[in-house]
């Protein structure tokens, strides 16, 4: 059997460009590309130099920084948030610091990989700026909806063997529902978590304690998320902001008495923007809710980066005019960590089947197939057929050519016969069983090394919970996974962990 067009001999686990890889947007492939057509619609390209220039930009600007900080107090005490998080809360209200901002929907028990791949990103950028020189604090801002980024309805566990777990609240309570659907922890959080220890068993008590004081009943869905996640980042001091919250009411408010009077020039100036994207080949929507918001954040953040999920990238080109018409400077636009985690056993299995990581996208059946086609033609059950029926056609060509004294010799060559046809079907069962065993053992393999790095042949980080990597491995894997990522390589990259 020929080999499948995807396949690729085995090279380790090289980070490979978003090109190769399915589901990325053309106006970030354009971005990370350097694609001349889409430099207007992103003025600072992601580097030390941009990051600089901006922080002196923003020096020159008044932020209501004593009002944001007293808020983020509030906020820091309602999500439990470590001593790190109030020190950084504190540096906010400094004239010289400035803030990474990073943000996604407060998914169901931390929500996706994608997640903690923007978190750890906007952390890992702003200890670098403060290597650097540049005071910087990380800030994650909680999305009351799924507007920008595409969000599983449910999450996904895998377990060691490949068995698929889903995760879901079926409650619609009453209020705005966020990303998860309901606006509350339901009282039902308990069955859930019953759920879960019996899926992961006794080693992930920490992690499930982690969940049980964050989810209570009757937290809202965004305080919860960001309690969990509070305390994976309780080292980095993680700043989270819920704009929904009455505490925003103030700033929203001076917001908005700032913009309304050129609402309608900010629609107009989008609208053309939106135009101007697609004539360069990169359109794609971007609501004005999310436009919006990005330019709040601006005004009351001193925003020297902001990182950025593949999908977020039409909102930042379409708000690039309505930030100039309004003199806000736009951020430097920073792509978030785009990874994949592969367990050490399964690397192993994937050099044993001489495979890639990425090979898996193109689904089991298909690799499967490809393995199958890649190995020697095995012994067949017609071949152990034709073997019996050869056996029998020599005995019986042996006993014609006898001479007539010694056709006493039949029942002989006939006992033979039979002694040799059953050996021969005796290995063929043998042969068979080992086969079947073979095929299922290879099929089971495959099919578990697909579901936990490739679900339905997406990448792993849209489908499946980082909470499953949190169970496996402790809240200690935020810590191990923060330092093999690297900040700066713009591609997708893999994360081996034992």
């Amino acid at each position: 059997m020929s080999r499948p067009a995807w396949w690729r001999p085995h090279s380790g686990t090289d980070a490979l460009k978003f090109s190769q890889l399915p589901g990325f947007p053309k106006l970030f492939l354009d971005f990370v590309d350097h694609d001349s057509r889409v430099e207007s619609f992103f003025p600072c390209r992601p580097d030390l130099q941009s990051l600089r220039n901006h922080a002196g930009v923003l020096a020159a600007r008044s932020y209501p920084r004593g009002q944001l900080q007293a808020v983020l107090e509030v906020q820091a005490q309602r999500f439990h948030s470590g001593q790190s998080a109030y020190e950084n809360i504190g540096r906010v209200g400094r004239e010289d610091t400035l803030v990474v901002l990073t943000g996604d929907p407060a998914g169901l028990f931390g929500g996706p990989l994608s997640t903690l791949w923007k978190a750890l990103s906007a952390i890992k950028l702003s200890n670098f700026l403060n290597e650097q020189g540049l005071p910087a604090v990380p800030v994650f801002w909680m999305q009351s909806r799924a507007i920008d980024v595409p969000q599983p309805p449910s999450l996904l566990l895998v377990d060691r063997e490949g068995r698929r777990h889903m995760l879901r609240l079926g409650n619609r309570s009453s209020g705005d529902p966020d990303s998860t659907g309901v606006a509350s922890v339901p009282p039902e959080i308990e069955q859930v978590l019953a759920g879960l220890k019996e899926f992961v068993g006794d080693e992930a008590t920490e992690v499930l304690e982690l969940l049980r004081n964050a989810y209570t009943p009757g937290t809202a869905i965004s305080s919860a998320f960001a309690r969990f996640f509070s305390r994976l980042m309780e080292d980095w001091g993680l700043i989270f902001v819920n704009p929904d919250e009455p505490d925003f009411k103030e700033l929203w408010e001076s917001f908005h008495s700032r913009v309304e009077p050129e609402a309608e020039r900010i629609r107009e100036l989008v609208k053309a923007q939106q135009l101007r994207l697609a004539q360069a080949g990169s359109g794609s929507a971007a609501d004005l809710a999310s436009i919006t918001t990005l330019l709040f954040q601006q005004t009351i953040l001193p925003g020297v980066a902001s990182v950025a999920d593949p999908h977020e990238y039409s909102v930042v080109a379409c708000s690039l005019p309505a930030l100039q018409a309004l003199g806000i400077p736009p951020p430097v636009v920073w792509p978030r960590i785009s990874a994949t985690i592969i367990e050490t056993r399964i690397l192993k299995l994937l050099e044993r089947y001489e495979l890639r990581w990425d090979d898996l996208l193109a689904g089991c059946d298909a690799v499967i197939q490809a393995v199958a086609g890649r190995k020697p033609k095995a012994a067949t059950a017609q071949d152990f057929d034709t073997v019996t029926r050869e056996i029998s056609r020599r005995l019986e060509d042996l006993f014609a050519a006898l001479p007539p004294e010694h056709q006493s010799l039949k029942e002989v060559i006939e006992e033979s016969k039979s002694k040799m046809i059953y050996q021969v079907n005796k290995m063929r069962d043998k042969f068979l069983a080992g086969h079947d065993l073979r095929q299922r053992t290879i099929r089971r393999q495959i099919t578990r090394a697909c579901e936990s790095v490739a679900p339905d042949r997406e990448l792993q980080e849209r489908r499946i919970a980082s909470l499953q990597f949190l169970f496996r491995y402790s809240a200690g894997f935020v810590r191990t996974v923060y330092d093999k990522i690297d900040i700066g390589k713009f591609e997708h990259q893999v994360v081996v962990v034992d």
